[in-house]
């Protein structure tokens, strides 16, 4: 093998190193182009606050808004809407009823942490005389039928109208009428057994054995 061949063949594994090189490189390359550059704690917040404020500029869809759970009667719900007209300004608009109802119970905490509480005594007047009754005894009241109502469409008994055996015997012996009856005879039983047999065959094996 001459000179010439041996360059020849240099420049051909040249070439064939620049060319493996090439194909190996190439996608490194273009993942690192695909790489998103880091972002900024900075950037985040920005993007945070302009996505906040498309979503208040934003119109709304016309649907049909739903009603609000009501958790109180007809009458007292008037009166607590009274009470959240007049805390207009005063509190934030979704913690208007949350005062409203605390302020008709005489909260005493929720009246110190307001600036200015309202005058509501009348509206209070108005609640009892309504109900016959304070007004924290009528709210709570108003609280448990809501939930009995909310339980009685969601919770579904699987033994409903089926009694137990205990049932059974309770609905007897705590009958209205036959409940002192049954209690008479009962305690007859007990008086019975206890003096003239059983008891009284026991006090006299007891003293002739014993004693």
């Amino acid at each position: 093998m001459n000179n010439e061949d041996i360059v020849s063949l240099m420049e051909r594994y040249k070439r064939e190193l620049l060319e493996f090189e090439k194909r190996n490189t190439a996608p490194v390359s273009a993942q690192e182009k695909a790489e998103p550059e880091p972002v900024s704690e900075q950037q985040e917040s920005q993007a945070a606050q302009v996505s906040v404020q498309v979503q208040e500029d934003a119109e709304p869809v016309n649907a049909p808004a739903a009603e609000p759970a009501k958790a109180v009667s007809a009458k007292a719900e008037e009166i607590i809407r009274t009470v959240e007209d007049k805390l207009r300004g005063s509190v934030p608009k979704d913690q208007k009823r949350f005062f409203a109802i605390k302020l008709l119970e005489k909260d005493e905490k929720i009246q110190s942490q307001m600036k200015s509480a309202p005058d509501v005594s009348a509206e209070i007047e108005q609640l009892e005389a309504a109900f016959d009754d304070d007004t924290e005894s009528i709210i709570t009241n108003e609280r448990y039928v809501y939930i009995s109502s909310v339980i009685g469409e969601c919770v579904t008994k699987v033994q409903k109208g089926k009694m137990t055996v205990s049932d059974k015997i309770d609905r007897v012996v705590t009958n209205r009428w036959a409940a002192l009856p049954i209690f008479a005879l009962v305690m007859f039983v007990v008086y019975y057994v206890s003096v003239t047999t059983v008891g009284d065959w026991l006090t006299g094996w007891t003293n002739d054995t014993l004693f």
